[in-house]
């Protein structure tokens, strides 16, 4: 068995999606974007994970958790 470390060749990055309008909320999807790279060059594989969303709603923000990952929220509502 050959074992490699891949962690080098990945690229996450969390992004906030297109905002979704809904009854006089905005929801914010808030996704993991990761990149598996070949030796940095081809791409091997690639994976979108949504984690939370950010609600708008009555000038205020407040998050949902899509995940059983702790998530830092303030870091989620400066995305935003």
């Amino acid at each position: 068995m050959v074992k490699t470390n891949f962690t080098e060749n990945f690229d996450v990055e969390t992004i906030v999606g297109n905002s979704i309008n809904a009854h006089g909320k905005i929801l914010h999807p808030i996704v993991k974007i990761s990149i598996l790279r070949d030796n940095k060059l081809a791409v091997v594989g690639s994976w979108i994970v949504p984690i939370a969303f950010v609600v708008e709603e009555k000038g205020e923000k407040y998050v949902i958790s899509l995940t059983d990952e702790k998530i830092n929220q303030n870091k989620l509502l400066k995305m935003v």
